[in-house]
């Protein structure tokens, strides 16, 4: 319940605010760092910038940046796996951070999801963006 009063406190993001968050990184590479206030609303909208960013090009690499995502609610985490399931992507790399506990839900939720494409979690975007260059 204290999560969720939290979350309602968190100031929404315009449409604007919530693309800025998501960038071509190099050809073919979108870094998107979810929204604080994680909701199936700006989830739709950081995927449609991200889908927007990778058309046209043949190789589709997404670094998704939860270190300071909440936590989403079911809504938002089938939204998330719809959008995933049409990206077609090579390689799919989440940024967990420092916390453990989010890096072991998101290698769970990596596993369960079945992208048919390489994934990863790492400590920091630059640490992804690296391992991508060098692979």
């Amino acid at each position: 319940m204290r999560e969720r009063e939290a979350a309602a406190e968190e100031p929404v993001l315009t449409l604007a605010e919530v693309e800025r968050r998501v960038w071509l990184a190099a050809p073919g590479v979108v870094v998107m760092r979810e929204c604080p206030n994680v909701s199936a609303v700006t989830t739709d909208q950081l995927f449609n910038r991200a889908r927007h960013l990778l058309e046209d090009t043949p190789h589709r690499n997404l670094i998704a940046d939860l270190s300071e995502a909440g936590l989403p609610d079911a809504a938002t985490r089938a939204c998330i796996r719809n959008h995933l399931d049409g990206l077609m992507l090579e390689h799919f790399g989440v940024v967990v951070g420092e916390n453990r506990l989010l890096k072991i839900a998101a290698g769970f939720v990596i596993a369960n999801i079945r992208l048919g494409c390489t994934t990863q979690t790492y400590g920091s975007v630059d640490e992804a963006l690296n391992e991508l260059s060098e692979g």
